[in-house]
This record gives C-alpha cells, sequence and structure tokens, in this order.
C-alpha cells in the first residue's frame, strides 16, 4: 500500500481555470470586506464591530463562512500574530490590522491590510509601511516558474533590512529578525494554508501568499501586507491588486468612508 497524500497535495499545488474562477471570486468578497472596514474604521469602535462588518459584508454576497478566524487588531495587539480576542477599542492615532479572507465554492482567500484607525497615517508609521510595501512588492517582482521559496523569504527579509536601517533601527542583516517575524509565503487552495510542500520550484498556476510583516515595539508599531499571487509563464498575477494597498489608497478611501458617515448625520439632522 503506498500513500497518495504526496501525490493529492502536489495536484492541489497547481491550480485549474475552475479552481482560478472560484478563487477570484471569493477574491472580489474579499475585496469588498476590506473595503468596507477601511469606509467604516474610527476611534471608540471595537474590535469585533469591525469583525462583525467584515463578515456581514460576505453574508451580502452569499458566503456564512469566512475562510479561516479573522483578525481584527489595534494598537499593541496587532503583536500577537494570531490574535483571537478583539475586544479591545480602537484608539486615534493606532493602527488597525484585518487579516481576513472570503471563501467561494470552498476556495480560499487570505489578505492582510493594516490601515489608521483616524483615517491618516503618521509619519513613522508610513515610514514603516512603505519599507513593507517595498518587501512585498519585490517580491512579487521577483515570482516566475523556477524559484525555490527560500528565495522568496530572503527577498522580504533583504528589502525589510535596507529600509529598517535607512530609518536607523538596524546595522545588521544577522539582526532583522528582530523586527521580520515570519516568513512571506504559504500555499492558498481548499484551505487557507494549503498543503503542499515548500522544496519544490515554483510552477505556473501555484498560487500563495506574499506576506511582508515588520514590527517594532519600540516605535509601538506592527503592520504586515498579505496579497495572493499566482504564479504565471513569465511572472505573476496579483489576485489582490484591487484591494487598496498604497498610503494613498487607503487615506483617500478612509476618507471617503468619513464623507459618507458625515452626509448620512447632516440629512438626519432636524
Amino acid at each position: 500500500m503506498k500513500n497518495s497524500y504526496p501525490l493529492l497535495a502536489a495536484l492541489r499545488k497547481i491550480k485549474t481555470s475552475e479552481e482560478m474562477d472560484a478563487i477570484r471570486k471569493a477574491m472580489k468578497i474579499t475585496e469588498a470586506g476590506i473595503r468596507r472596514l477601511m469606509r467604516i474604521a474610527k476611534p471608540g469602535m471595537r474590535e469585533y464591530e469591525l469583525e462583525a462588518e467584515f463578515r456581514s459584508e460576505l453574508a451580502a454576497h452569499g458566503q456564512r463562512h469566512t475562510a479561516f478566524p479573522s483578525i481584527i487588531a489595534g494598537g499593541e495587539r496587532i503583536f500577537y500574530l494570531h490574535y483571537a480576542n478583539p475586544m479591545s477599542v480602537l484608539e486615534d492615532g493606532g493602527l488597525i490590522l484585518s487579516d481576513v479572507g472570503a471563501t467561494y465554492d470552498e476556495y480560499c482567500t487570505d489578505i492582510s491590510r493594516v490601515f489608521p484607525a483616524g483615517g491618516r497615517f503618521s509619519e513613522r508609521q508610513a515610514q514603516l509601511y512603505r519599507v513593507a510595501y517595498a518587501a512585498n512588492r519585490a517580491v512579487m517582482a521577483q515570482v516566475r516558474p523556477g524559484l525555490f521559496f527560500p528565495q522568496l523569504n530572503r527577498t522580504i527579509r533583504e528589502v525589510s533590512f535596507e529600509g529598517l536601517k535607512a530609518l536607523g533601527l538596524l546595522d545588521d542583516y544577522a539582526d532583522v529578525g528582530r523586527y521580520v517575524w515570519h516568513g512571506a509565503v504559504h500555499h492558498v487552495g481548499l484551505d487557507t494554508h494549503d498543503v503542499g510542500g515548500y522544496d519544490e520550484p515554483t510552477a505556473e498556476n501555484m498560487v500563495f501568499t506574499v506576506d511582508a510583516g515588520i514590527y517594532v515595539r519600540e516605535w509601538g508599531i506592527g503592520l504586515r501586507i498579505e496579497d495572493n499571487v499566482r504564479v504565471t509563464a513569465d511572472g505573476c498575477e496579483n489576485l489582490s491588486a484591487a484591494i487598496p494597498a498604497t498610503i494613498e489608497e487607503i487615506e483617500s478611501l478612509m476618507a471617503s468612508g468619513r464623507d459618507s458617515r458625515a452626509t448620512r448625520k447632516s440629512v438626519m439632522e432636524p
């Protein structure tokens, strides 16, 4: 008798066109949920209120379940990578981490975005955010068939190190683990952390995360930017490209949410 698991895992790593259709539909729902979070978030809300807003958006698209337990964390709670007690109040000046995903036809997504509770990043928050964004995009620029996953994780660390060094936080690459706590890549498919090893090279139609995280306790700032990509014949497709990711996109969307709330309030006032 032979173990069929390695064969099944290998098959699941390479997505068919039908599987990609399901993942793209799940991503559209995830995008709607994250946009709702950014529009609605404000100081004084509790984390579980935002969690409920994401689930409500999924329900509006016919999905009763998330891909995994949502992570909604503000302030110091961001430093707990799998924070599971979203009871605290979101404070003005603090960041909000959302690590969420929707499913469609059992196929998952896994996206992280960070946004400011008050609608605008502080200078120091923006400095770190740009470092993580640069690392995230550097990996996407590198992805193509034939790479090995340790190369992608190394790129995250190398680009993050250069940014952290420029900010005066690090001098020695050997210390980068002080601020970069986790890897960038895991397979995504029928499970959020899908089956399949990481010893084989990347291949066309693999789907995995590109997750750049930086956590600076002495600044009280932690963040991660996580996207899902599909390997193409000569590069990669960012499946989550429509979800706001730059500082400018996030602040603009949050401003539109505040304007919308102000308009509704003025209409209701006598």
